[in-house]
């Protein structure tokens, strides 16, 4: 049970981390949006879109040979 706590505090913790770090993509989307216009912020939103879901492929693909024997 204590081995169960200890990984969902460390999802929260690697969670709240990578939260933190993935915020400034927004303010530089509006602010591309405000300065160069709604065609350049919605290719950077699909290029932001594109990179998140890249990631979260790698890591669920990694954590599937991490769950293995």
């Amino acid at each position: 049970m204590a081995e169960l706590l200890g990984i969902i505090l460390n999802g929260v913790g690697l969670g709240l981390a990578l939260s933190i770090l993935l915020g400034p993509v927004f303010f530089a989307l509006i602010h591309t949006s405000i300065s160069k216009g709604f065609r350049e912020g919605f290719i950077m939103a699909i290029g932001i879109v594109v990179s998140d879901a890249t990631y979260l492929t790698i890591a669920f693909f990694l954590a599937n040979l991490v769950d293995q024997p």
